[in-house]
């Protein structure tokens, strides 16, 4: 009988070890499910990741893009890096936007409004990737802060794809990484990820539609194309407009960027002076202060004889003020609409 007895708790206890292995193995399953989720849903926009758009890396150091950096040694170390898709975009951010900005003196509070609201107003012109370290990576000498924070031996970085379309981030490469996520530049991405850069199928059918229809408005363009003078002449380039444009008084000639807006108006932006005619000192453009992303005029495309010019004047970044508000084909202030024609040389 005795026996018997210990035969029966002997199977009560290896029946109670098989029971509470079973739970402790189902409980870890379900803990990694839980963390693998966790992780394919990071969203680096949520709220509770608070981070300002700067232009600036550190009291040395100028970004070539626009970014927002979020550090927390609890959490993680990330930076979101919104790299232009266009040369003319790139220029804005690497050649004009500190033109007239002291570094030492810049309100970062005010700096990351400027930057969001122009990037908010053309957010499809921009490719955003996020370089993530979690905060198992993060080291420090003193503090969390990012002079003290590095990254620890064999740190594993995470690089993220903002999919547009679908509001959604994407892990595309998971790399071993020392570089301190805020310092990267837009070479890395365009080096890396080189795939998100190119137009796919249906924008390069589009893009050969815009072409198409922007030859409408190559051409010489006056008022009365028996006066011989300068006028609005419009050229393509690879589906790219550009041209030339004289102001009053007739010795000064602009460079122009044409770009198309959705229908038939056009921005009219400014590229340079043209300095092969000959110059007074007075007819000079401030050219460093006068802005190339403001437009100075728009075209509105009515028949394939005649196109509607809307002058603005050039826009001066520094003194925040429009100048040479008179064009050739206006002799006051208030005559900046003209109906242009369009003028066929003959052979």
């Amino acid at each position: 009988m005795e026996i018997q007895l210990n035969k029966f708790f002997l199977i009560i206890i290896v029946l109670f070890s098989s029971c509470k292995g079973d739970a402790q193995e189902k409980y870890t399953v379900s803990k990694k499910t839980h963390q693998t989720a966790t992780t394919a849903n990071i969203n680096f926009f949520d709220k509770k990741y608070t981070a300002q758009y700067t232009m600036v890396v550190d009291e040395s150091t100028l970004a070539d893009h626009p970014i927002r950096t979020f550090l927390d040694c609890t959490d993680s170390y990330f930076t979101i890096h919104y790299i232009p898709k266009t040369q003319e975009l790139e220029n804005y951010w690497v050649d004009q936007y500190f033109k007239n900005k002291d570094i030492d003196k810049i309100n970062f509070e005010k700096e990351s409004k400027e930057i969001g609201k122009k990037i908010n107003s053309s957010s499809k012109d921009y490719v955003i990737f996020c370089y993530y370290v979690p905060s198992k990576f993060l080291k420090s000498n003193a503090g969390c802060s990012s002079e003290s924070v590095y990254l620890s031996d064999r740190a594993n970085a995470e690089i993220y794809y903002y999919n547009t379309q679908e509001n959604k981030w994407k892990l595309i490469k998971k790399e071993l990484s020392n570089v301190i996520p805020r310092t990267l530049e837009s070479k890395y991405f365009k080096t890396n990820f080189s795939s998100y850069f190119v137009q796919n199928k249906k924008q390069e059918e589009s893009s050969v539609d815009i072409q198409s229809d922007n030859r409408n408005i190559v051409g010489l363009w006056q008022l009365d194309c028996s006066i011989s003078n300068s006028g609005l002449d419009i050229s393509s380039n690879k589906g790219k407009l550009s041209g030339s444009l004289a102001l009053s008084p007739q010795a000064v000639f602009l460079d122009i960027i044409v770009e198309r807006n959705d229908g038939k108006s056009y921005d009219i932006k400014y590229l340079s002076q043209d300095m092969s005619p000959p110059l007074a000192s007075e007819n000079v453009i401030d050219d460093k202060n006068i802005s190339k992303s403001e437009k100075i005029g728009e075209l509105l495309f009515k028949n394939n004889n005649e196109i509607e010019l809307m002058w603005y004047g050039l826009y001066n970044i520094n003194t925040k003020k429009r100048t040479h508000l008179i064009n050739q084909f206006s002799n006051n202030n208030s005559n900046n609409r003209v109906i242009l024609k369009r003028c066929v040389e003959k052979e």
